[in-house]
């Protein structure tokens, strides 16, 4: 049915129900599933402590696709 499933993800409870039909989807394939979690970091780029807040938010992003 399909090759690869992109699945974009905000870390919520809300998507268990999303990545279990894409799971599904996958063994029905099989297809490969391709996690993604973009982070909006343009307002942070005048901030002083911006690298920090990147650091925060990649921590943030990496706990999401575990």
């Amino acid at each position: 049915m399909y090759d690869d499933i992109l699945l974009p993800t905000d870390g919520t409870d809300a998507m268990t129900d999303v990545v279990d039909r894409a799971i599904e989807l996958a063994r029905d394939g099989p297809a490969t599933v391709h996690l993604l979690y973009v982070v909006d970091d343009r307002a942070f780029l005048t901030l002083e402590n911006a690298d920090d807040a990147a650091e925060a938010l990649r921590a943030e992003g990496e706990a999401a696709l575990s």
